[in-house]
């Protein structure tokens, strides 16, 4: 990839998640940024453009009802850390994992972008509020082990979800 080839695919992968997180009322907003950043000149300008599109997304999801979800897969998190920690093996925090995520993506699909990475994030802060503890200590990155189940709880989730609907409106 050349040098302006990249951050235009990278803009327009963020573009791509913005328009996935962003709530109904907000789509036109992203859509107008997108148009926008066709202007701006190609490389990292463009790419910081993006980068604004995701954040503004993101704002648009907290501010029109998701701020809940939001602080409770952060509090739920911060709690599947605790038990990782007291825990002996890592079964628990896979198992609570795919389960908190597979339930926010069951019945919170328009949120799940968000509250996936908020479930993530309330993990590391504990750990890393306690100054990486054991397991940690020794691969500090290994904090990031829980976006494999989570990632999967939530597709899954949504997947059902989405064949749920299909069922439902075939009777």
């Amino acid at each position: 990839m050349n040098t302006t080839a990249r951050p235009r695919f990278l803009s327009a992968l963020l573009f791509r998640i913005s328009e996935l997180i962003a709530p109904p009322g907000s789509q036109a907003w992203i859509a107008a940024m997108r148009a926008e950043s066709q202007v701006v000149s190609p490389g990292s300008s463009q790419l910081r453009w993006a980068v604004g599109g995701v954040i503004t997304a993101v704002r648009a999801n907290l501010v029109e009802g998701g701020g809940w979800l939001f602080v409770s897969a952060l509090s739920l998190g911060v709690a599947v850390s605790y038990v990782d920690l007291r825990s002996v093996s890592r079964l628990a925090l896979q198992v609570l994992l795919l389960a908190s995520a597979f339930s926010i993506g069951l019945w919170g699909p328009s949120r799940a972008m968000i509250a996936v990475p908020a479930l993530i994030a309330g993990r590391a802060l504990l750990v890393v509020a306690l100054g990486f503890p054991e397991p940690y200590s020794h691969d500090q990155m290994d904090v990031l082990y829980c976006a494999a189940p989570a990632g999967v709880g939530m597709c899954t989730g949504l997947a059902l979800r989405s064949l749920l609907r299909r069922l439902q409106s075939r009777e």
